[in-house]
């Protein structure tokens, strides 16, 4: 149930609001710093960032469980704290010894697609990723966009990598919020992006990785120009 409980149409609809409140007085217990992170001094468990902070985000934030004394910590929604918290913009700090996720381990299965901060629309997964506790219209046709998606994971692990121009067309660039029932409360950042030649290009920002976008996933966001 939890692997699936962030996939849902309710659920994806609520996440858009993640993370973005105003400040608040710090709550919590204060935690011990350290050169990467912090650690939990209830706990034990010392905390750090991913090696790209901005390649993965919480989907939505809980209670707030410590502080630095500057920083406030909070519990992810539909994780364990024990391995994941995140600040108050999203920004995931995990329990030390847990890898950095890459894209076949988060195995995504949707994405919420961005042009900057502004949200455009949804890849959406297959129906068996869906909440079975709602109830849906039997006249329901599900959109399934899980070829893309899957298209999109496929191409940055198998593809070859390329260099990724300086120059980008800002125009042609959207934010791909991936997805995944491995992670149902994270989400993890690639970018679509075009150059002033008008390649398009896919790029993980987790490995940093580039690689040329496939003709299907090029067609759904430039294919009508």
């Amino acid at each position: 149930m939890k692997k699936i409980l962030a996939l849902t149409l309710v659920i994806l609809t609520l996440a858009l609001c993640a993370c973005t409140e105003g400040e608040e007085p710090l709550r919590g217990y204060e935690v011990s710093l350290t050169d990467y992170g912090f650690t939990d001094p209830e706990t034990g468990i010392e905390y750090e960032m991913f090696s790209n902070p901005i390649s993965v985000y919480a989907l939505e934030k809980e209670e707030p469980l410590c502080n630095d004394g500057d920083v406030q910590y909070y519990s992810v929604k539909w994780e364990d704290s024990t391995k994941f918290l995140c600040d108050k913009d999203g920004v995931v700090y995990k329990a030390v010894g847990i890898p950095d996720l890459t894209i076949d381990v988060f195995d995504p299965v949707a994405a919420f697609v961005y042009y900057g901060s502004a949200y455009l629309t949804t890849l959406y997964c297959e129906e068996k990723y869906r909440d079975p506790e709602v109830s849906y219209p039997e006249d329901t046709e599900f959109q399934d966009d899980s070829d893309l998606v899957y298209g999109i994971r496929d191409a940055i692990l198998n593809e070859p990598a390329t260099e990724l121009p300086l120059e980008l067309d800002d125009d042609n660039t959207f934010i791909l919020r991936m997805l995944s029932a491995n992670y149902p409360g994270l989400y993890y950042v690639v970018v679509f992006t075009t150059d002033k030649e008008g390649n398009c290009y896919l790029y993980d920002r987790a490995t940093r990785k580039a690689v040329y976008a496939p003709e299907d996933v090029v067609d759904k966001f430039i294919g009508d120009e």
